[in-house]
């Protein structure tokens, strides 16, 4: 196995995780601001992991389908490197709770929603 990358997108920053190299478990990685410095610190980032694949949260509307926010999410990817696989991952309810795990004192989360999402990803191929 190796390194899974988890993405937790949003217009203003995005919260990155990453997996432990055999892909069990994933730790909230950082949180960078969504802006023309994000793609460059991302390719960086994917050679020095030699990560080959990115699980994306992206919300879906209550019956299942896309939302609008998602459509945005599936732009946001074609921006990013194409030699990797991305999975997009049902988001619905991460940022709340990620909440959960925190104080009111820390005002971005999304770092452990991005953790949150990829774990979730992680227990879905792990029981296969």
């Amino acid at each position: 196995m190796s390194y899974i990358l988890g993405l937790d997108y949003g217009t203003k920053y995005i919260g990155i995780a990453i997996s432990d190299k055999n892909a069990i478990y994933s730790k909230p990685y950082l949180i960078k601001r969504n802006n023309e410095f994000f793609i460059p610190f991302f390719d960086d980032l994917l050679k020095e992991y030699s990560i080959e694949k990115i699980v994306v949260g992206t919300p879906l509307s209550e019956d299942g389908y896309d939302s609008n926010f998602s459509l945005e999410v599936k732009n946001f990817i074609k921006c990013l490197n194409q030699d990797k696989e991305y999975i997009l991952w049902n988001e619905t309810l991460s940022s709340d709770q990620a909440k959960v795990y925190l104080s009111k004192k820390k005002k971005r989360i999304d770092d452990i929603a991005a953790s949150i999402i990829l774990q979730e990803y992680l227990d879905y191929i792990n029981k296969l």
